[in-house]
């Protein structure tokens, strides 16, 4: 039989990782809190796609993806309001069944701005805050490719709700299909990146 100690400390770490795993708030409604500073790592990837993928972006980059993608013409708002006029640097983790989406405030702390439910289906890449994976209602479905250490993201479809008076596809175009993500050994949930 395990110590008092040891059990306590086995409910603390696992009360941990509940919470870094994410929950069922919506980006528009959950209030964005810094990542946990805990330090534990990335469980082991059951496909190609699981395990915590780097992108850092220019703003550049991002205007012309969002050109390029029929969202020109909220360029400047989406750069304005995502207060991303020096580039972001941002970092997905998909864990199991679930997903959060990070990145680094100016002042360089790492905040998990949106997380929820992940499936992972041959090359689709299902993301759901609530978990109900409703292809009406609520799921953003990407293609998803690795090559190496690369993983190449292409948005199949985004649910139809407005982000600070944005479309949800311009968000996922922006971030997620920029450029090719690469592979890190650090997740924002759990530790701070460098």
């Amino acid at each position: 039989m395990s110590s008092p100690t040891a059990r306590c400390l086995l409910a603390a770490t696992a009360a941990l990782a509940l919470t870094a795993c994410g929950g069922s708030e919506t980006t528009s409604q959950a209030a964005e809190e810094p990542a946990s500073p805990a330090a534990s790592s990335v469980a082991p990837a059951d496909t190609p796609v699981h395990g915590s993928w780097r992108l850092d972006l220019t703003a550049d980059q991002l205007r012309e993806t969002l050109i390029r993608t029929g969202f020109g013409a909220q360029a400047e708002q989406f750069l304005r309001v995502e207060e991303v006029e020096a580039g972001v640097k941002q970092v997905l983790t998909v864990q199991g069944s679930t997903f959060a989406f990070a990145y680094q405030a100016p002042d360089e702390t790492w905040y998990v701005g949106w997380q929820g439910e992940a499936q992972v289906e041959d090359d689709l890449l299902r993301l759901s805050e609530d978990g109900t994976f409703n292809p009406d209602e609520g799921t953003d479905v990407l293609r998803w490719d690795v090559e190496g250490d690369e993983l190449d993201l292409e948005v199949v479809s985004a649910n139809d709700v407005v982000i600070k008076g944005i479309a949800n596809e311009a968000f996922l175009q922006a971030y997620l299909a920029t450029q090719p993500f690469v592979r890190t050994t650090c997740a924002p949930t759990e530790a701070t990146c460098t």
